[in-house]
């Protein structure tokens, strides 16, 4: 646990200027997972044992609220170039260190190749060349509240 709090620690810091320039609001952390929410979307980072794992939750009122493969569309559609495969440090942790080098991946895509995504243009979910999963509640749920409070006036 330790380690996986120092890594989302040193997460949270690597993507501070995508925050900060993109009005991301941080709704949701623990050990497995960061959620970040824009104007009516959130992303959605997993730590998982075969990496990191990072999707968007379009978050509009409509009748099914959907939940895209956003890692793998910057890969597939937008060609984001992968970085060489993870070598193991004898002296880290395999799983901390595999996120840690999939961490600068993630952040170089996202400001790089995303800045259309994360200012909230929806156009690129016509090229998404996937079927996109219905949301389940309890993914966004943090995020859908912080998203409904930003849309209410005050």
């Amino acid at each position: 646990m330790k380690g996986q709090d120092e890594f989302k620690n040193d997460l949270l810091e690597a993507l501070s200027n995508i925050i900060r320039t993109y009005h991301l609001f941080i709704v949701d952390t623990d050990h497995h997972h960061i959620q970040l929410a824009g104007r009516d979307f959130a992303l959605n980072i997993a730590f998982v044992r075969e990496g990191l794992s990072l999707s968007y939750f379009d978050l509009r009122p409509r009748p099914n609220r959907h939940d895209y493969a956003l890692g793998h569309y910057l890969v597939q559609v937008r060609h984001v170039p992968l970085l060489a495969d993870y070598v193991r440090n004898d002296h880290e942790d395999y799983l901390l260190g595999l996120w840690r080098h999939e961490m600068i991946w993630l952040v170089y895509a996202l400001e790089n190749h995303a800045q259309d995504i994360l200012r909230g243009d929806r156009r690129w979910q016509a090229g998404y060349q996937f079927t996109p999963m219905d949301c389940a509640d309890g993914r966004y749920g943090e995020a859908l509240k912080v998203v409904e409070r930003r849309a209410t006036p005050p």
